[in-house]
């Protein structure tokens, strides 16, 4: 029996989605690759993915600049497959994206990352280049998606929002502890990356502090693993 996302989608269907969008990104920025979910799933942590994650890089000052611009240029490009919808949170400035699963009216959310658009934290050194390929697909680095994960549960733990603030408390926090024992058995050190400018050093040391500081010994024992804190 094929297993469907609560969304009602398969992961066959998951993967399909993210193979066309990375296809149609090419003909609007110079790079793309999956980040989020979608690569902590393709670098070994088994877990329910319910959307997908691209970092967009841009190769020039006439390429299309913000996370809207992207989404409304997929839209055009390829109505077929991408829609717009209006947030459900009531303060919301922004659209989401939405995938069409073809044959099936279910559709998966996609979001677009930039180095452009504020609070997303890409560091400019992190190219393609840094990539990896797994399952045929280019992948943010483990080193990010420790980095990024961070980010996240801060923003969520500072959200106003209580189902935000759970989710940083529980699948957040897992996630970190996960992503630091995969980067420990795999001999990888987060703040050694070529592509680690000294500012986010400097940060990815400041939230894992803050993460310490939070979860205490057992937080302290994984950050530890990957040379984040001192034993």
């Amino acid at each position: 029996m094929t297993h469907r996302h609560k969304n009602k989608f398969t992961q066959a269907e998951l993967w399909d989605a993210a193979r066309y969008t990375l296809q149609a990104l090419e003909d609007i920025v110079a790079e793309s690759f999956l980040v989020g979910g979608a690569a902590l799933y393709l670098h070994g942590l088994q877990r329910d993915v319910g959307d997908l994650d691209f970092v967009a890089l841009l190769c020039c000052e006439e390429c299309i600049r913000c996370q809207h611009c992207i989404k409304r240029a997929l839209v055009n490009e390829y109505p077929e497959r991408f829609y717009l919808k209006d947030s459900v949170k009531p303060d919301a400035k922004y659209q989401i994206l939405m995938y069409k699963v073809p044959l099936t009216g279910n559709s998966i959310k996609i979001d677009i990352l930039t180095r452009e658009d504020s609070g997303v934290e890409i560091p400019d050194e992190l190219g393609i280049e840094h990539t990896v390929v797994l399952s045929d697909f280019p992948v943010v680095p483990l080193e990010f998606l420790l980095y990024h994960k961070l980010l996240g549960w801060e923003r969520r733990m500072r959200s106003r929002y209580p189902n935000y603030r759970e989710i940083a408390m529980t699948k957040d926090k897992d996630d970190i502890y996960n992503l630091c024992s995969l980067l420990y058995d795999n001999g990888l050190r987060p703040i050694e990356v070529a592509f680690g400018s000294f500012d986010y050093r400097e940060l990815l040391r400041k939230r894992a502090e803050l993460f310490m500081l939070k979860y205490g010994s057992e937080a302290e024992y994984h950050l530890a693993l990957v040379g984040l804190l001192g034993r």
